[in-house]
């Protein structure tokens, strides 16, 4: 952590941060996201912009347009009390689309709510990165390990939103081993988990449902269609939670993504996508604060 700037700031407003290496030098970790809408990056040498093969593979393979090495956050301190929503999940939350347009709301009409992403790309409920996929490394602890330290050491959200599992679902036989199948008993378990620790923790679980993936890797079979449809079920039970199913299912086949939705692969979502389930989100999150103000 660094000493504190005394720098104002306004919501929505662009922060430069320039970070100066003398030499060269080994990282082995970084920050990624797809969305223009949470910022940009550039890399530069005494000679000119870095090419993104000299920074790392991930940066050349274009699966994390923008990567950011040395910062996880940027924290800001306020005059008055935020309300913090915490987005848990995998690469559709890292991604940052519909985060970051959720971000964008915030700043235009919604002053006093903030976001801070915990998206880990390939990040699974129950089981630990165990993958043959070269991006292996990235994929993380368990989303039960890793939960209660990434959401809640650095502030305290007042709303989780949580959108994990189809990792869980789309993994086992694609990279990962098949005995990984999970059973939708068992990512509902998870689940639970999750809901209970934000409980604990004093904050208010938001759960989404998983959206459709069918295609993504060839995969085609209907079991795991039917775990997520079991899993969405249970769900739409909770006291609150978030229909990002509903908001980009295809209406012809509810298995699969609206196209306009698909960045391609059939399982990622596009910028139109995150400004859809944005769109959805806003009077959810507006709903719980007022009920639970009220209560």
């Amino acid at each position: 952590m660094t000493d504190p700037v005394l720098l104002p700031v306004k919501a929505g407003e662009l922060v430069t941060v320039k970070m100066t290496f003398p030499g060269e030098c080994h990282i082995s970790g970084c920050c990624g996201f797809h969305s223009d809408n949470i910022g940009n990056v550039m890399f530069f040498e005494k000679k000119g912009r870095v090419k993104a093969a000299k920074i790392s593979r991930a940066a050349a393979r274009n699966f994390s347009p923008h990567v950011v090495f040395g910062i996880r956050s940027i924290e800001v301190a306020s005059r008055e009390k935020p309300v913090i929503l915490a987005a848990f999940g995998d690469s559709i939350v890292q991604q940052g689309y519909w985060a970051g347009a959720l971000q964008r709301r915030f700043a235009e009409s919604m002053p006093g709510w903030l976001l801070y992403n915990e998206g880990i790309s390939g990040n699974r409920v129950l089981y630990d990165n165990h993958s043959s996929s070269n991006l292996n490394p990235i994929f993380g602890k368990a989303g039960i390990r890793r939960f209660e330290t990434d959401v809640f050491s650095s502030c305290h959200p007042d709303i989780v939103l949580i959108a994990e599992g189809v990792n869980d679902l789309v993994h086992p036989g694609n990279g990962s081993p098949i005995s990984e199948t999970v059973t939708a008993e068992e990512l509902i378990g998870g689940l639970k988990k999750l809901c209970c620790m934000t409980e604990k923790n004093g904050s208010i679980p938001l759960p989404a449902t998983i959206s459709p993936f069918l295609g993504y890797n060839e995969i085609e079979d209907g079991q795991r269609e039917e775990v997520r449809q079991q899993v969405n079920h249970w769900i739409r039970q909770m006291p609150y939670f978030l229909d990002v199913d509903a908001c980009v299912r295809s209406r012809f086949d509810a298995s699969c993504l609206d196209a306009a939705y698909d960045i391609g692969d059939h399982l990622h979502l596009n910028a139109l996508a995150g400004d859809v389930i944005s769109e959805e989100a806003v009077p959810v999150l507006k709903k719980i604060i007022e009920k639970e103000t009220a209560a």
